[in-house]
């Protein structure tokens, strides 16, 4: 059966088409990219030997082979450097936006090829225990790739300044470094509810490690990397530090801060990324105030439209833009993928492969966030400009947009055709409409300041002034920003520059034509990892994999773990092509419910197809091979194919599954998850499920009980419900049906961290929770159950930039039918994932 499904999935690879990709390969290394950006890559290809050459110079090698991605589908201002499952770049083709994250790079590609390559070279060393393991296991022993991020960003920084002849400026950072109170180095791990926020890694770590550089040399820097590649703790950097600079990163972080202390004043900031002003809204890493604290990236520019819904900017789990819509404490995503700095005057920016567009959304304000993208007129960026940021319409349709040309960033406005406002070699933003005016940010004198075209200066404040909106605009303070106010003289007006275009350089490739793509070269694993789970009642070990290519849509997964309390072996195996799932596993299914007693082996097999590589809908064919544990001869099989929908609305979340058996039964089984709130925040949660025909325990039949956190190895059965306060799998029948309602209340915004251990805890909240249900052939009031409970949940971060949530509560059965003897307490405590 194994050969089967790979042979099968081979032959889908070699038939498929290779869609828009295209590939290069020189020496190793592979540079993957869309059809249309060939110039764009064979740019990067002739960049590829000075940097290995630079790098080996400082005896840092680069693994090969290597494969680098200009990734179609990446908006994210950042390169994704990854050593599993196989040795990958991932570069972003929309240039960074203002204040990004390279974005004072004529070639940001360039810029993310070299930070990328220097982590990869920097990732990859190991020596003692480590190397050992990597022997065996594969790439998932890497010390050097468990890093504090302010290592990593003030590491790869440094060498690029050392490669460029210059540093990174970014005249933004420096301004809220030079303003900012000394804060302890537990805050400067991506720690997005503290100011300055999600990027105090990137503002710290930049200085902090050239100072290191310039006090210890480059020698040690490098003797600190290859010890901590050798540690079996990568966890605690300040053992590593210690043995080498004779000092811990904490102590060397005193003397770093002790030099540029400064003394605080009474002003109080506030923690803000972008806002508008009346009334006032600012929004953060941290979620959006007035509304729900939530931890993900928006985009700096925003505005608030007539019917009150602010309009943000915020990347979904691929990174790619998007624009969110907020009212009320209600969140809805725009479809449209790719589109960001929504503005007012119903103005965004896009991009057509890596060349940026304003776009007229034309809105029809239905809730105030859905658009018609598709009748919207694009309109391309000024001749040359590699990206454009914060766009703002005035009443006579004159469009303020901040652009790249060439690294340089100046003020535009489109009326019909491009006019450039700004020429200067400094970095103007935040452009506004005041009137007739038109305002600004700009760096000129040294510091940000607003100015009206011409260098007629608004603003003097001592750290910094920026987004000017509608005659107020932020002040940087020690601690945040404060909101002021500037006025417009009657003198003042708009100086217009002649146009100046400039043309995009055209680029001879020296490298050879690319060829079609080929997921062969990126899709194995090089590496696997132990897998374990304990609780009370058992301990599982084993070993899995999972591998995809770069491309993401081909993929090959498989693993085995044995459960020391079954005395069962199981596993998994499987791949996917395009849409096309192919899944087996082998697993025991034992438990004890209130009709009957199952303790079967399964062997199971999936084959599932979703069109257009989409994640919301799947067809599938289903086949289960059982058979009694105790009794061999009592075995069995079932065929059903299914239909499931799983999509998210908002804060609504729903699925729906139809399945149709070969024997004539069929189920459905739908669930609705809602949030509400703000800081204050309830779940509400209703399912509901019903087979037709005659079933058999395990075998069409539907359970409830036990916590949330229950599933298999090979998937979480959607079979089993949820209802905290019972023993798991208590009831068993042919309906299901349960209702939930959690309320969360905050306690404590932690915020804490100790020195570089790489824990930090965020919020503390106190959950209070009733789940009910009725599972019986017969619904009746006499089977309701109903239990109730309370947990203390604590979100935090592990190991630099992992968010994750530690979960201990209490449940009791409070309502029970007369047939169930369970009673007391359930305690609610996991660590891992059981069978």
């Amino acid at each position: 059966m194994n050969k089967i499904i790979l042979t099968g999935l081979i032959v889908i690879l070699c038939c498929s088409d290779a869609f828009a990709l295209k590939s290069m390969e020189k020496d190793g290394v592979y540079l993957y990219y869309p059809e249309e950006e060939e110039a764009l890559a064979a740019s990067l290809m002739t960049k590829l030997d000075p940097i290995m050459d630079f790098l080996k110079s400082y005896s840092l090698s680069v693994p090969k082979p290597l494969h680098v991605i200009i990734d179609e589908k990446k908006d994210y201002p950042g390169v994704d450097v990854h050593v599993i499952p196989h040795y990958e770049i991932r570069i972003p083709i929309k240039a960074p936006g203002v204040l990004d994250e390279g974005y004072m790079e004529e070639d940001p590609w360039g810029y993310f090829l070299f930070k990328g390559m220097c982590l990869q070279s920097i990732y990859t060393i190991r020596s003692g225990l480590p190397d050992a393991l990597h022997y065996v296991f594969g790439e998932v022993m890497s010390p050097n790739g468990i890093m504090a991020p302010w290592f990593d960003e003030g590491f790869s920084s440094l060498m690029y300044k050392l490669y460029c002849g210059r540093p990174v400026q970014d005249p933004y950072d420096k301004a809220i470094f030079m303003a900012s109170l000394k804060p302890d180095i537990a805050k400067l791990s991506n720690h997005p509810g503290i100011w300055p926020g999600h990027y105090a890694y990137r503002i710290f770590g930049r200085p902090f490690i050239e100072w290191v550089y310039g006090k210890y040399g480059m020698n040690r820097l490098m003797d600190f990397i290859r010890v901590h590649g050798n540690g079996i703790i990568p966890l605690e950097i300040d053992l590593k530090a210690r043995e080498v600079f004779g000092k811990t990163w904490h102590e060397m972080w005193e003397d770093f801060m002790g030099e540029s202390a400064r003394d605080s004043d009474d002003a109080a900031g506030i923690f803000i990324q972008g806002y508008w002003p009346e009334p006032f809204i600012y929004w953060n890493n941290s979620g959006v105030y007035p509304g729900v604290e939530r931890n993900s990236v928006c985009g700096r520019y925003g505005y608030r439209n007539t019917r009150g819904t602010v309009w943000l900017q915020e990347y979904d789990w691929e990174e790619k833009s998007r624009i969110v819509a907020y009212m009320d404490g209600i969140s809805r995503i725009t479809e449209v993928k790719h589109v960001w700095d929504a503005g007012p005057g119903d103005v965004a920016v896009t991009r057509k492969g890596h060349v940026p567009y304003l776009i007229d959304l034309k809105s029809k304000d239905i809730l105030g966030i859905e658009t018609l993208i598709r009748s919207s007129e694009f309109i391309p960026g000024p001749p040359g400009a590699i990206q454009m940021s914060g766009p703002v319409r005035d009443a006579r349709g004159r469009i303020a947009v901040s652009a790249n040309v060439k690294g340089n960033w100046d003020i535009w406005v489109y009326d019909k055709s491009w006019t450039r406002m700004t020429d200067s070699p400094s970095t103007e933003m935040d452009p506004w409409w005041d009137g007739e005016t038109l305002v600004y940010a700009s760096d000129s004198s040294g510091k940000f300041q607003i100015y009206t075209p011409g260098t007629v200066q608004l603003t003097d404040t001592p750290h910094g002034a920026v987004m000017p909106r509608g005659g107020k605009y932020l002040s940087l303070m020690h601690n945040g920003w404060r909101m002021e106010s500037y006025k417009i003289s009657e003198e003042t007006g708009n100086k217009i520059l002649s146009l100046q275009p400039t043309s995009p350089e055209s680029i001879s490739p020296d490298a050879d034509k690319g060829n079609k793509y080929n997921p062969f070269n990126s899709l194995f694993p090089n590496w696997m990892i132990p897998d374990f789970y304990a609780d009370l009642s058992d301990v599982q070990i084993g070993l899995v994999t999972y591998s995809r290519d770069v491309s993401t849509d081909y993929t090959l997964n498989g693993g085995f773990r044995y459960s020391f309390y079954e005395n069962y072996l199981s596993a998994r195996l499987g791949g996917s092509a395009k849409g096309l799932d192919i899944n087996l596993s082998r697993y025991p299914l034992d438990y004890s419910s209130d009709i009957a007693d199952v303790d079967e082996s399964r062997l199971e097999g999936k084959l599932a197809y979703r069109p257009f590589n989409n994640r919301w809908f799947e067809l599938s064919c289903n086949w289960l091979g059982w058979e009694e544990r105790e009794f061999d001869d009592v075995n069995g099989e079932d065929i059903w194919g299914a239909v499931s929908i799983n999509k998210i609305f908002g804060s609504l979340g729903t699925s729906l599954t139809y399945e149709h058996y070969s024997g004539g039964m069929n189920s459905a089984y739908a669930s609705f998850r809602l949030k509400e709130g703000k800081e204050i925040f309830s779940v509400f949660s209703l399912s509901a499920a019903r087979t037709w025909g005659d079933y058999e325990p395990g075998h069409g039949s539907f359970r409830m009980g036990g916590d949330v956190g229950e599933g298999y190895f090979t998937r979480r059965p959607s079979r089993l419900y949820p209802l905290r306060g019972f023993p798991s799998n208590t009831f068993e029948a042919g309906q299901a049906y349960t209702a939930g309602a959690e309320v969360y209340w905050p306690i404590a915004n932690i915020q804490k961290g100790y020195k570089t251990i790489p824990l930090f805890l965020h919020r503390l909240k106190l959950g209070t929770f009733v789940d009910s249900g009725i599972c019986s052939d017969e619904v009746s009031t006499d089977d309701i159950a109903l239990g109730a409970g309370i947990e203390l949940v604590t979100s935090m971060e592990v190991a630099w930039g992992v968010m994750t949530e530690f979960r201990f509560g209490i449940a009791l059965p409070v309502v029970k039918p007369d047939y169930i003897d369970s009673a007391g307490y359930v305690i609610l405590l996991q660590i891992g994932r059981p069978l």
